[in-house]
């Protein structure tokens, strides 16, 4: 009786909406009943945003920077333009996005998996994970790009030969390349996954790829001139990488982001404009601290880029060493957007005790998602190697996660790194749970949709 009333509730034609419709009533509350400010980064893109859509450009005090990339910012500046100095449009658009997530995220699984049951699991979880709805009321980059993400790979997967999907698909990851520059890599992986997943001429599949980098360098390439003009002939979209590499691969790392005085002496050398024992405090009150006392700051990230490489390559048996200590902090828990949002603002005692109560659930919720994965992985596995059976192995998932789980090896630890493959977790884990209920034979291996079909046509 239980299970039949389940298996309609979650097969209703009213199931997909209202998970929907829950997962944005959800957000809204929470936008409503915890009023974030901006802080730290979300501070940089709010003011950036600010001064977009007042017309003075992508600056620092008067001075072009590329510091952060530019698309978080660029966003905030039109919806600024639009509806004024309004941070709660900015968070309604968060809101919208989020939307969207959730809803890319049931097609999407429902594509890779051919399982309606894991896709309506999927749809189920990721609107009402709680550090989702959390980052709704930050100004932060992660929303945005894992949005961009998942639309432009249901784009591709629903492509079927046409060119006119893969230029929208190009154009959009584009978008999110200009929002994090490691979305530049995310088709080569879709390559590596259609290499392995079926067979087909390497040309064949390589056309689809070549047509969405082609449009990606479109959406990118204006932002590379100006910061060609801004610099003096370098090609960047970003002048961040060189001090985040350096923050997780020094002498003084400590697996997270680590920037206090040992790590800034280490920075220092005799084209520094800072005095070596004061560099802290100078940074901390120059309105260009993006330089960190250097000439600009392409040149300081060149400088700072090379010195963590230096190291690297003089201590690899030091930099390794940390890499298991860099993925054990990367995943640990799942609850920082809670802390994000609360941070700085005060809160009614009820409140408080209500958000303690989030968090516990928010980081609970978190490690079911990763114990439905390592369920997944351990299913699999016994039925491959030790059933021999021939089992759907999702590559281009797995490539996303070591993808992603690899940021904290080049830079340093931070759980944002993972926000944009829990929806990957997550159907896996769904699927598992699909696995788990279907009868042996409702179970057979299923055929997965190819990554890329062979041909382009227009």
């Amino acid at each position: 009786m239980i299970k039949s009333t389940a298996n309609k509730l979650i097969y209703s034609n009213y199931f997909v909406p209202s998970c929907l419709i829950a997962g944005i009533l959800l957000r809204a509350l929470w936008i409503i009943l915890i009023d974030s400010i901006p802080m730290s980064d979300a501070d940089w893109y709010y003011n950036t945003g600010l001064r977009i859509s007042n017309g003075e450009g992508y600056t620092l005090n008067g001075v072009p920077t590329a510091y952060y990339p530019a698309g978080y910012p660029m966003f905030l500046g039109l919806i600024f333009f639009i509806f004024g100095n309004n941070i709660l449009a900015a968070k309604l658009a968060n809101l919208l996005l989020s939307a969207g997530i959730i809803y890319l995220s049931y097609l999407i699984c429902k594509r890779l998996f051919k399982s309606e049951l894991a896709a309506r699991i999927t749809i189920l979880i990721i609107a009402l994970y709680p550090n989702y709805i959390a980052y709704t009321s930050i100004l932060a980059t992660e929303i945005l790009f894992t949005f961009l993400l998942f639309l432009g790979l249901y784009l591709l997967l629903i492509s079927e030969k046409r060119f006119w999907m893969l230029m929208l698909a190009g154009i959009v990851w584009g978008a999110m390349s200009l929002v994090k520059p490691q979305g530049l890599f995310i088709p080569f992986l879709f390559l590596l996954a259609s290499l392995f997943q079926y067979k087909g001429a390497f040309w064949q599949k390589l056309k689809p790829v070549i047509v969405v980098y082609v449009f990606m360098i479109v959406v990118i390439t204006p932002w590379i001139i100006r910061n060609y003009y801004v610099f003096d002939g370098a090609l960047t979209i970003s002048t961040n990488d060189g001090i985040n590499i350096l923050m997780g691969n020094n002498p003084y790392a400590t697996s997270i982001y680590h920037l206090e005085q040992d790590v800034l002496t280490y920075i220092w050398d005799e084209e520094n404009e800072y005095p070596i024992d004061s560099m802290m405090d100078k940074i901390t009150n120059s309105p260009n601290w993006t330089r960190y006392g250097f000439k600009d700051e392409y040149y300081a990230n060149t400088k700072l880029r090379n010195k963590a490489l230096n190291y690297i390559t003089e201590n690899p048996g030091a930099t390794l060493k940390m890499f298991p200590k860099k993925l054990w902090m990367n995943y640990r828990r799942g609850y920082e957007g809670v802390g994000w949002a609360t941070a700085q603002i005060e809160l009614a005692p009820w409140k408080k005790k209500a958000v303690s109560v989030y968090t516990i659930i928010t980081n609970g919720i978190y490690y079911f998602v990763m114990f439905l994965f390592f369920c997944w992985c351990i299913n699999w596995a016994y039925k491959r190697f030790i059933k021999k059976e021939s089992v759907y192995l999702p590559i281009f998932g797995f490539l996303m996660i070591g993808y992603f789980s690899l940021l904290a090896f080049v830079y340093f630890a931070d759980y944002r790194f993972n926000f944009p493959i829990i929806p990957i977790f997550t159907m896996l884990g769904a699927s598992f749970i699909d696995n788990f209920l279907q009868s042996k034979k409702e179970n057979a291996v299923r055929e997965p949709v190819k990554l890329i079909e062979s041909e382009v046509e227009s």
